[in-house]
């Protein structure tokens, strides 16, 4: 493993151009070729940062996108010092002075690019899409795939017959661990586990003029198939944290890359330190070397743009009719406030235990969600079950499902509805199913949690024995409720510091997940002071959480909502 020590990505990469996905910067100058091809390569970090080792030199990144998780894979040339760079959207970022290209296939807005293959001449190659597709460039034929599934984001990575010297065969892997051949490339088998989302990378070499070449899975285990040797490393099991696999210049070894940006070497493969690595930071998206490359996204199929940066949040205490009396505080004038005050994300709560249908007045939610999405902000809907009745709330999660949102989240407190923990238990971990299989898979799905602290040290007979590693694989992010105002005045948690750093390190725990993504909730509004909201903010920034928020708008002092944002 790499060497403990944190990298800001951004300094890695302080001469990189700020670039919209798909829009490509000049290509560098052509440089001199080294003396010695290094036996070494680039991490891809998130925002499009390029971190060498193993001798490869520093590059700048052709794209660079600060605070936007959207870079997918990376692979390098035969010279290990240039390559490209592919986005979520299908957008092809040239680096360390290779030829520009064209993408043949891009998806404006969508986050669906599974994987990037680079043909032996270093200029052409193709683009794997989600659904199976592969989409030449450079001047690649066309390439006919032996598995499509059209609206099923389910292809992982690709990787080329290195035994083909026309770079026009090979696999493409599914999530389960499939390996689908095109273009004549001999049937091979690694590894398959039906139902279960794990295949996380794939590579390939040609062993004596056979075939050969590794899976990946997400626990970091080695997978061959042809004619590849058995090989192990590092491995987590139980935790999804590896994110891809290269082999090194002589083709006995290589490296497993995990999401802090650790590299694992196997077979005859050098041990290397990473240039960059983020402990506790699930941020390394692929790595590429000696001539090859890709992996893959951590949160396949989704991006989690809604739940970054800063949110405004808003009930159904402030925005409906019929929980105001008729007297609603929040209209869409409100919308363009939290717009010109910086708010990235409107949170909005749609429908609760007792609602008188499943959706709240949804002619007067569509305006505020429309007015949002004009103001350029991003829109996620949540809602309180009741835990009690399984049939209703799943009917109302069907019915969020169907609204036009960036984002879905389940706000999971309430206990008097379902006072038999076992039972709501049960029923939480059946929704959080639920949920997840019927929102689109495009969307992000968070976990609205109630702060550790409280369930664990101040009131632990409040929710007991809370399922978290039962419903840990179907959110994307957790959002806890860290309101240190609840918090006597008198007590070490009244600190919304302390408080809020300490929920978000038990949660981590909790989930068994140290790398998991965090949005913190702080509050109330009307009972926070401008000294408190810069220690949340700070809390914030020291946990790595993605992005934070006040409970809520409405009781926010308008003194305060400028410096939310920071």
């Amino acid at each position: 493993m790499g060497p403990i020590r944190r990298v800001s990505i951004a300094a890695m990469t302080c001469a990189a151009l700020l670039l919209l996905p798909g829009a490509a910067a000049d290509a560098a100058p052509a440089q001199d070729a080294p003396a010695v091809v290094p036996d070494g390569g680039y991490v891809l970090d998130g925002f499009g940062g390029l971190h060498p080792f193993g001798g490869a030199p520093a590059v700048a990144p052709g794209s660079y996108w600060q605070g936007w998780d959207i870079a997918r894979a990376v692979v390098t040339r035969a010279d290990v010092r240039s390559g490209y760079v592919v986005d979520g959207w299908g957008g092809l970022h040239a680096f360390g002075g290779a030829p520009r290209v064209a993408p043949t296939g891009y998806w404006r807005g969508w986050d669906i690019v599974r994987g990037l293959a680079l043909r032996p001449d270093g200029r052409s190659g193709y683009v794997l899409d989600g659904w199976g597709g592969l989409h030449p460039f450079g001047g690649a034929p066309a390439v006919a795939v032996a598995s499509y599934w059209s609206g099923w984001d389910i292809a992982r990575g690709v990787a080329l017959d290195a035994c083909d010297a026309s770079g026009t065969s090979g696999w493409v892997l599914d999530a389960y661990g499939g390996l689908h051949a095109f273009g004549g490339a001999p049937a091979r088998t690694a590894w398959y586990l039906p139902g279960v989302d794990l295949a996380r990378g794939i590579t390939s070499w040609c062993q004596g003029g056979a075939s050969a070449g590794y899976v990946v899975d997400g626990w970091g285990r080695l997978h061959p198939f042809g004619a590849a040797p058995i090989a192990g490393t590092t491995t987590w099991p139980g935790w999804d944290i590896a994110r891809g696999v290269v082999m090194d210049r002589a083709g006995d070894g290589g490296w497993v890359l995990d999401g802090w940006g650790g590299l694992h070497a196997f077979g005859g493969a050098r041990r290397v330190a990473p240039s960059g690595y983020w402990y506790g930071w699930d941020i390394a998206r692929g790595v590429g070397a000696n001539g090859g490359g890709g992996s893959m996204p951590h949160a396949v199929g989704r991006t989690l743009r809604p739940l970054q940066g800063t949110g405004a949040w808003v009930d159904l205490f402030d925005w409906s009719l019929t929980y105001t009396g008729g007297s609603p505080s929040v209209g869409t004038a409100d919308i363009d406030a939290m717009a010109a005050a910086g708010m990235e994300t409107l949170f909005i709560q749609v429908t609760r235990i007792d609602a008188p249908t499943d959706i709240v007045e949804p002619a007067r939610l569509a305006l505020l969600l429309d007015q949002a999405h004009r103001r350029g902000m991003r829109t996620c809907a949540w809602f309180l079950p009741g835990l009690a009745d399984p049939a209703v709330d799943q009917r109302k999660v069907a019915a969020i499902a169907r609204l036009d949102v960036d984002c879905v989240a389940v706000d999971i407190e309430p206990t008097v509805a379902q006072t038999d923990p076992e039972a709501r238990n049960a029923n939480l971990v059946s929704l959080s199913r639920y949920a997840r299989a019927t929102v689109p898979r495009a969307i992000p799905l968070a976990a609205i949690v109630l702060p550790p602290v409280v369930t664990e040290i101040l009131n632990p007979s409040y929710w007991p024995d809370f399922p978290w590693t039962s419903i840990c694989d179907h959110y994307d992010a957790w959002m806890p409720m860290s309101y240190w105002t609840n918090r006597p005045v008198d007590s070490i948690w009244r600190d919304p510091y302390r408080y809020t750093t300490e929920n978000v390190r038990r949660l981590r725990i909790d989930l068994a997940d140290p790398g998991a993504l965090v949005h913190v909730i702080g509050g109330i509004g009307d009972q926070v002071t401008a000294a408190e909201l810069l220690a949340f903010r700070q809390a914030a920034t020291d946990t790595r959480s993605i992005g934070l928020g006040i409970y809520d708008w409405a009781s926010t002092p308008a003194t305060l909502r400028d410096d939310l944002r920071g």
